[in-house]
């Protein structure tokens, strides 16, 4: 889904899957289910962006994963709490662009991830 706002464009990018839990912890088959998706945004304002990605996935702001990878048979205290809610954020990657009408990328997207797209046009 893309939309457009008085700074420039959003776009998100899912990758949705209802998986049996039975399977969830097999890595080969949860693999199957990651996207490689080759995106083609036209009709762009020309100029010059500022692309911020956000990655939410398991390795990036998912609690359950490191709820999971923190815990032990003695429980946890409030200090791994507070360190998993502290950590647990999306990815930030950050890139300038100049677009004349058209913008074409790959993104690789793992099991339930999402990618977000705050385009941003820039006034020089």
């Amino acid at each position: 889904m893309m939309t457009r706002n008085d700074r420039g464009y959003q776009l998100i990018l899912l990758n949705c899957n209802y998986v049996n839990p039975y399977y969830s912890t097999e890595e080969t088959f949860l693999k199957k289910l990651n996207k490689d998706l080759h995106v083609t945004l036209t009709n762009l304002e020309p100029g010059n962006y500022q692309v911020r990605k956000r990655i939410f996935d398991k390795d990036n702001g998912a609690l359950y994963k490191k709820w999971w990878d923190l815990n032990s048979e003695h429980g946890m205290d409030e200090e791994v709490i507070q360190y998993i809610i502290q950590t647990s954020r999306p990815s930030l990657e950050l890139f300038d662009m100049t677009f004349d009408t058209e913008w074409s990328f790959y993104s690789y997207l793992s099991l339930n991830a999402i990618h977000f797209f705050d385009i941003r046009k820039m006034n020089r």
